[in-house]
């Protein structure tokens, strides 16, 4: 067992790694987002008791196992390629979110249908690239996630923490999330339904969780339950920028819908 406590705002990954697992067993977790030895010798400072009870989770990480010696034999070909992005990649990160802002000014001030649906493709690449940078240190680059209706500090823990963890196992909440509307593992209590019918109604579904989250977002911010971070007033901007430069806020809401449905699909 660790306290953490005056770690929290030194963490090199960032303070929301720590603040959102606090008492929690991270075990899995900080094997997998800790590569060298350096994190264990530095973990040894905030050690406070042993832990007498077993762990919930299945899972080992002796020295001499599978998953230690593999992170010891990548460790030299992480040195040599290394571990962040490459200037190509900010650029096209940096490219895109710039020309999805450009296409939805354009679009709103042209009442063009054409544009909106291309800033719609704009944004969906946008957060394609953004998914992999709220997987490392905190960065601005990940918050252009939170220009969609969805949210970068609750997919760190859904699938960052959880998903990638855990990939595709009981243990993922991504695999669980949207039950019973889909069962991904295997189960013999699968309906017809479940089995075929998902490949049908999944595209509208999808599209109305997507909605739901952005509404579930705005709810908690004027409810009281959801905590508000900066990130939060992105997608706000946004449309306050559209609604400005139109003649009415429908119109403005009229565009975002095409461009979120855009996205989706």
């Amino acid at each position: 067992m660790y306290d953490l406590t005056h770690f929290v705002d030194i963490h090199p990954g960032g303070k929301d790694w720590i603040r959102s697992t606090r008492g929690t067993d991270i075990t899995e977790l900080f094997e997998c987002y800790h590569i060298t030895d350096k994190p264990y010798a530095l973990l040894q400072r905030y050690h406070v008791k042993d832990v007498t009870t077993p762990r919930n989770s299945p899972y080992t990480f002796h020295t001499d196992g599978f998953y230690n010696t593999f992170k010891r034999k990548i460790q030299p070909i992480l040195k040599e390629i290394g571990r962040g992005p490459t200037n190509t990649i900010l650029l096209l990160q940096d490219g895109f979110v710039m020309t999805y802002v450009l296409l939805t000014l354009a679009a709103t001030l042209t009442h063009s249908y054409t544009l909106a649906v291309l800033a719609g493709l704009l944004l969906c690449l946008t957060m394609i690239g953004a998914h992999n940078f709220f997987h490392q240190r905190d960065n601005f680059r990940m918050y252009y996630f939170d220009l969609s209706l969805l949210s970068s500090y609750d997919w760190r823990i859904t699938h960052g923490i959880s998903h990638h963890v855990y990939p595709n196992t009981i243990y993922d909440h991504e695999i669980a999330l949207l039950e019973p509307f889909f069962r991904f593992l295997p189960s013999p209590y699968k309906s017809l339904v479940l089995r075929y019918g998902s490949w049908v109604y999944e595209q509208p579904l999808f599209l109305v969780v997507l909605m739901l989250e952005g509404l579930k977002r705005l709810l908690g911010l004027l409810l009281g339950w959801g905590k508000l971070r900066p990130e939060n007033f992105l997608p706000f901007l946004q449309f306050l920028l559209m609604a400005i430069l139109t003649p009415s806020i429908l119109v403005a809401l009229k565009y975002v819908t095409f461009i979120i449905i855009t996205l989706y699909y």
